[in-house]
């Protein structure tokens, strides 16, 4: 009996030995799963931090733009009000002057009805437009270099049709002359000529400027401008700011 019993111990340890060895090893299973279950969390949770950082990065920028928009729209129109400021302390003077004026197609001097200058902002930039009537041709000029594939651009006289430039005869200088008559009639029956057009490049948050000019007392000038003679007007000469046809 005493034998029996000691042939039987190995085979038990060896069952015991088996079963704590695998106790060890699903233990350590065990710790290895948690240990990627938590690595897998942090890597989760950084994505998200990552994530959160990225979007709130985008909304900053987002609302930087936006507060960039309604500084330039609110500049813009600040300068739209000092210009119509300075329009309503002028308005009982005529806004037209007959003068000796270069013709910006060959710089010859010519009669010409010419506006007082305006000032328009192209973002911050401050650019000096005035129109230029002459007998065959009207000019708009300006010491920034227009867009001339912009639409919706040309002279617009109170509420009526558009009237396109023809073209344009340089950088600074656009022109109506196939349309000339049909707007000098139109400008003899109305009271405000408006006249749109863009920059390049155009900074200001609109697609187009547009300028609006008194035709107070302009019939009457329009009938000096005929009666008077290009070479011998007496008028006092203008300097060419822009070579003609440059």
């Amino acid at each position: 009996m005493i034998d029996g019993n000691l042939k039987s111990r190995p085979g038990r340890w060896t069952v015991v030995s088996g079963l704590i060895l695998f106790g060890l090893l699903a233990a350590c299973a065990d710790r290895t799963a948690i240990r990627e279950a938590e690595q897998e969390r942090y890597r989760t949770l950084e994505n998200e931090i990552i994530s959160a950082q990225q979007e709130e990065v985008q909304r900053r920028r987002a609302e930087e733009r936006v507060a960039r928009r309604l500084q330039r729209i609110d500049a813009d129109r600040a300068a739209a009000a000092l210009q119509r400021l300075k329009a309503d302390t002028r308005s009982d003077t005529a806004p037209w002057a007959l003068e000796q004026y270069p013709d910006p197609v060959d710089g010859l001097p010519m009669c010409a009805l010419v506006s007082d200058v305006t000032i328009v902002k192209n973002g911050h930039v401050d650019t000096r437009t005035h129109i230029v009537i002459g007998k065959s041709r009207i000019f708009l000029r300006t010491d920034a270099r227009f867009d001339p594939l912009a639409p919706d651009t040309g002279f617009r006289v109170d509420a009526g049709i558009p009237i396109a430039f023809d073209h344009f005869i340089n950088e600074l200088t656009a022109v109506v002359d196939s349309n000339h008559d049909r707007l000098i009639n139109t400008l003899q029956s109305g009271s405000s000529l408006s006249v749109s057009f863009a920059f390049m490049p155009q900074l200001s948050s609109t697609d187009t400027h547009v300028i609006d000019i008194s035709l107070l007392n302009l019939e009457e000038a329009l009938s000096e401008l005929s009666a008077c003679d290009d070479q011998n007007s007496g008028l006092p000469a203008l300097e060419n700011d822009v070579p003609a046809n440059s």
